[in-house]
């Protein structure tokens, strides 16, 4: 909050001044940084870690090297429109540069290095000729990636070191012992790769005569198979024709008994004939008995319902004379009960006179 230190500087790149503008907390704010070891002191969210955000996002780092927010426009202050950061660099002997970011809400930013308008490209390789690195968690580590850092290997640990404090030329020979390295490794890898080939190689050459000994073995066998096969082909051949031959002999057999038994029929079948003969004829008498016959049943039909004619004239009149006769018997009884009943009452009669007679004695 001042004009920057007049001396004391020696190290190119040195951060001797900062400004923000609508920076998240800060709304016109400048800090003046020292020569040496810089500490800030303040209780939680008193601004800390933006001056933090406001070093990385002013010298062209990503917003994910920040481990916070992915939007420049969530670095705005709250209720404005645009932000600011401003970082001063200390250059020997000469003018100091000053790199100035400017941003919307739309995410478009606007470079400017000793206020001529650049790109951000320009801006990389002015950080980078200081040897800046904000995406080297070894040389700049916010508060939200101390995480990411604890998890790194020695190996990554190194590398992250070369690049943050050693020179280009360290730097170079790293690189060429790390390639070395990495060219020996490889060739361990491909040693031993050969090696295994050629142990993969010996076993499936022999797996490969194992096979080729069966493979000869069983074309020997399918040969053998072949020829067996021809001569059960040709054995089929001879049976089938064996039978065909017998077949045949025993049709010819069988043609000529076949003969001789349709000439030992030729008296059934002239016998046969002459009893068609007469069954025609009999049949022409059947025809005409039945005729006959038939005619026979007409006049017999008609006698038999004369004969029930009579015959119930006949019953008719035996009913009568059984009735006549049931007539006659009654009155015979009749007859007799009046016999019976004139004799009592003569009786009677004769029972009455000698009682008279007595009675005038």
């Amino acid at each position: 909050m001042g004009e920057a230190a007049a001396g004391g500087f020696t190290q190119a790149g040195s951060i001797v001044r900062l400004k923000f503008t609508n920076f998240m907390q800060y709304s016109d704010t400048e800090f003046l940084a020292g020569p040496n070891l810089n500490v800030i002191i303040g209780p939680n969210g008193s601004g800390k870690s933006t001056i933090v955000n406001g070093i990385c996002l002013g010298l062209a780092g990503k917003t994910s090297v920040l481990g916070r927010a992915t939007s420049l426009a969530e670095f705005i202050k709250l209720g404005e429109q645009e932000a600011a950061v401003e970082v001063e660099l200390f250059v020997p002997d000469e003018e100091n540069v000053v790199i100035s970011r400017r941003w919307n809400q739309e995410n478009k930013s606007q470079w400017a290095v000793r206020g001529r308008k650049t790109t951000q490209k320009e801006v990389e390789k002015v950080v980078a000729h200081f040897r800046i690195q904000v995406d080297n968690l070894c040389q700049f580590l916010p508060q939200d990636k101390v995480h990411d850092f604890s998890r790194q290997n020695s190996r990554g640990l190194l590398d992250s070191t070369v690049d943050a404090v050693g020179d280009a030329e360290l730097k170079t020979k790293h690189q060429e012992l790390k390639e070395m390295q990495k060219t020996i490794g490889e060739g361990e890898d491909l040693h031993d790769r050969k090696k295994q080939m050629l142990k993969d190689k010996k076993e499936r050459c022999e797996r490969l005569e194992e096979e080729v000994k069966a493979f000869e073995e069983k074309k020997k066998i399918e040969e053998k198979i072949r020829l067996l096969e021809g001569r059960l082909a040709w054995s089929k051949v001879n049976e089938v024709k064996k039978e065909a031959k017998a077949k045949k002999e025993t049709k010819e057999n069988l043609e000529k008994q076949l003969n001789k038994e349709e000439k030992k029929l030729d008296p059934l079948k002239a016998a046969l004939k002459e009893a068609e003969q007469k069954k025609k004829g009999t049949e022409a008498k059947i025809v005409a008995d039945n005729a006959k016959v038939k005619e026979s049943r007409a006049k017999a039909q008609t006698h038999s319902k004369n004969i029930e004619s009579n015959e119930k004239q006949i019953k008719d009149l035996d009913d009568q004379l059984e009735e006549v006769g049931n007539r006659e018997e009654e009155k015979k009884a009749h007859v007799v009960k009046l016999k019976t009943t004139i004799a009592q009452l003569e009786a009677e009669s004769d029972s009455r006179d000698g009682e008279g007679d007595a009675v005038g004695m």
